[in-house]
């Protein structure tokens, strides 16, 4: 065990390869954040884009992907696009845009591959093949083998060489067949992200239809690992998908197996390449379940080094106070930390983390104080719906009411509130209110007398019916 934990040791007290805060420039981040398999990773990118280059067309991007309403998103989207006309990823996710016509998200899936055909753009193979696949004027195309290699074989051009393969596999329903195209392109043409991803699916599906043990699979998922880590030994740009190959065996080992040990060895080799926040998820998970909290608290420290608005960092922070050093107010301030690094719509997460940490303290108040201080400051409502858990949990149902009203008012629905009352079995809240009123020493019942009052006594064998005796004591 010693050497294993020796060597993540090493590893944290190496010089982050990331580049420092200064160079990183709003295209630098918007290309990271392609280069995750994690929504955590992606989001903190995509947040920095949103909050620290809101007028860039990357920064405007990264509110549309955060934008809930079709409208916004579409409306954010045509403004990246008019601040950069080649940023292809702004045109792709338009396209799935229930307000735009057939017409209008072929005309972007047609840009997208124009912008991004002739560059390093991670994700060119796969604009390409959603533009053939999804354009019905390439339908003949398509169905003709010839005529596709034609038209994306015939140029010296990696991302249209490997889209034929793609819709190749995509084409049949054969699952050995899929897995064999795709190992051919990448045997041709080497691994993309897309690429990669496509292969270890068909993988894992022809070893269902095969039945085949999870062992064997793993063993087959290794080689295909290793042969992307030989790939990117002779592309630096490519460093990042042996990160992600490791990150996709990673997540097949929690899956299959309960050895803590190799889950951990293969976090490791995923965070070597980078550093990264991406495979930092993978690393801090596999410390926490091998028991090493100090180099997992580390970990977290060195990953604010790096990246010093990662909010799961703080979270992580946040757990080792309150579940290790038992310092319920430190955790509060980090969790806290991680919902402010979170943007507005993503935070449930640490809210929910945040109000479990005080309720298993038994320590609501200061939560509740430090939610609303957050909530006059940001204006953000998901905060309220755990104010009103915790109000609840407080027996404050009067102030519960008020933070309901606020929802209601702003047309959202009070699910804990809801909750609480299906437990309650009340209609509604303001009945529950009046009842307490009328009966004020209920509220505070398990306050002022805890287990004192409660009952105990034997029914005789084979009866429901409370023996005499029980009254008279």
């Amino acid at each position: 065990m010693k050497q294993y934990i020796n060597y993540v040791l090493v590893l944290i007290l190496l010089t982050v390869s990331l580049p420092t805060l200064a160079k990183r420039d709003a295209r630098y981040l918007l290309e990271q954040s392609f280069k995750t398999t994690n929504g955590f990773a992606r989001n903190h990118y995509r947040r920095l884009l949103a909050v620290n280059h809101p007028n860039t067309a990357e920064g405007l991007f990264a509110k549309g992907y955060f934008s809930s309403e079709a409208e916004d998103r579409k409306q954010y989207y045509l403004a990246a696009i008019a601040k950069d006309k080649t940023l292809a990823v702004a045109y792709n996710n338009l396209v799935p845009n229930d307000l735009l016509s057939e017409q209008e998200k072929e005309t972007y899936r047609e840009k997208a591959v124009k912008y991004s055909r002739n560059t390093s753009d991670v994700l060119a193979d796969y604009y390409l093949f959603t533009y053939y696949k999804n354009n019905k004027k390439f339908t003949s195309l398509i169905e003709n083998d010839k005529a596709l290699k034609k038209e994306l074989l015939a140029n010296n051009n990696l991302a249209e060489n490997r889209a034929y393969w793609l819709i190749k596999s995509s084409n049949t329903e054969d699952k050995q067949l899929k897995f064999d195209y795709l190992s051919q392109a990448a045997d041709q043409y080497g691994y993309s992200k897309e690429l990669m991803n496509r292969q270890f699916t068909a993988l894992r599906n022809l070893a269902k239809v095969k039945r085949q043990d999870g062992n064997t699979t793993f063993k087959q998922m290794l080689a295909i690992v290793y042969a992307i880590e030989e790939q990117s030994e002779f592309n630096p740009n490519d460093v990042f998908l042996a990160e992600l190959a490791w990150l996709e065996l990673f997540n097949y080992a929690t899956k299959i197996s309960d050895n803590r040990r190799d889950r951990f060895n293969i976090a490791i080799k995923a965070w070597a390449p980078r550093n990264s926040v991406n495979a930092y998820i993978a690393l801090s998970r596999s410390l926490r379940e091998m028991g090493d909290h100090e180099t997992y608290r580390q970990l977290a420290e060195k990953m604010l080094v790096s990246e010093p608005e990662f909010n799961e960092a703080y979270a992580a922070l946040g757990w080792y106070k309150s579940a290790i050093q038992k310092d319920s107010a430190s955790a509060y301030n980090l969790l806290l930390k991680a919902i402010e690094y979170t943007y507005q719509g993503k935070r449930g997460t640490y809210y929910n983390d945040l109000t479990i940490t005080a309720l298993k303290h038994n320590d609501a108040l200061p939560v509740i104080d430090l939610l609303e201080n957050f909530y006059k400051k940001t204006e953000d409502t998901s905060a309220i719906y755990y104010l009103i858990e915790l109000y609840l949990y407080q027996q404050n149902f009067q102030q519960a009411l008020v933070y309901s009203k606020i929802l209601d008012d702003a047309g959202l629905t009070g699910h804990w509130v809801d909750k609480y009352l299906a437990e309650m079995g009340e209609q509604d809240l303001t009945s529950e209110l009046n009842y307490i009123k009328k009966n004020p020493f209920l509220a505070r019942w398990d306050k002022l007398f805890g287990k004192q009052l409660s009952l105990s006594f034997e029914f005789p064998v084979n009866s429901a019916v409370i023996p005499n005796s029980a009254y008279s004591s």
